[in-house]
């Protein structure tokens, strides 16, 4: 697993990425929605990816999901700076 977070611009990027099982493509739109898992395989309630993507919209950002089955899978979040260079 590696985390890796840029600025660029005013956005932060920050990208999680896993080398497990992926997520097949029918299942890829699904995952943020509520109690959704997109394998039995693992142990989850469908929550993470949820709250993520709330969070991350309220604070006006963006969450996009990359894939390969039996590759590994990148969530990267686009957030939007906050203060605006304001101190």
């Amino acid at each position: 697993m590696s985390l890796t977070i840029d600025v660029v611009e005013e956005n932060a990027i920050i990208a999680v990425e896993d080398n497990g099982i992926g997520i097949e493509e029918r299942y890829r739109a699904e995952v943020f929605n509520l109690f959704a898992r997109a394998t039995q395989k693992n142990v989850g309630t469908g929550l993470g990816l949820y709250m993520v993507k709330e969070a991350v919209e309220q604070m006006g950002g963006k969450i996009d999901l990359e894939s390969e089955v039996n590759e590994g899978t990148t969530i990267t979040v686009t957030l939007p700076s906050l203060n605006k260079g304001e101190f």
